[in-house]
């Protein structure tokens, strides 16, 4: 049925990155990239607009043993027709444009971190300077699980980084 359903509308998901990483201590990140994509039309009309991220995250609370942690959930888009017009224009680079796209992605698990008690009162009093511009949430260290879980982003970001320059060199060979 679902087959019937994908051919229906002339669009399937792809899964571009299936991974997770893991700490010494206890976060884990479980990392998805997919996209929808119109298999329907001309081959040469086929584009990726929007790479949807999902990250399922086990942290455990600022109280709490490893073993009683959560898993929470984030999502977010990344534009990746912005990013490529971006970056082919010279307006910014890869790491650039990742950095404010890592910068969204900690905002939000710092939040739902947050909302579900996981956070020490040190690393609460960091998310309102973050929340608040005073300081860059790429530059926090690690103090606690929330933070911890928050800094592995940056590790997850080292596969989709990958996966960005690897389209980029891809655009410059049909280029040619």
């Amino acid at each position: 049925m679902q087959l019937n359903q994908i051919y229906s509308k002339g669009v399937a998901e792809i899964k571009l990155l299936d991974f997770f990483v893991e700490d010494e201590g206890c976060p884990h990140i479980f990392f998805t990239a997919h996209t929808p994509v119109q298999f329907l039309k001309d081959p040469k009309l086929i584009s990726i607009d929007v790479i949807n991220i999902q990250a399922k995250v086990f942290i455990s609370g600022a109280d709490q043993l490893a073993i009683d942690g959560f898993i929470v959930e984030i999502s977010e888009d990344f534009n990746f027709s912005d990013f490529t017009k971006s970056v082919a224009l010279g307006n910014s680079t890869i790491n650039s444009y990742l950095d404010g796209f890592k910068a969204k992605l900690k905002l939000k698990l710092f939040e739902v971190a947050q909302n579900n008690n996981l956070l020490d009162e040190l690393e609460s009093k960091i998310l309102s300077k973050c929340m608040a511009g005073n300081i860059n949430i790429n530059g926090v260290p690690v103090i606690n699980n929330a933070t911890r879980a928050i800094v592995l982003i940056d590790k997850a970001m080292i596969e989709f980084r990958k996966f960005l320059e690897m389209s980029r060199q891809i655009a410059l060979v049909d280029q040619l």
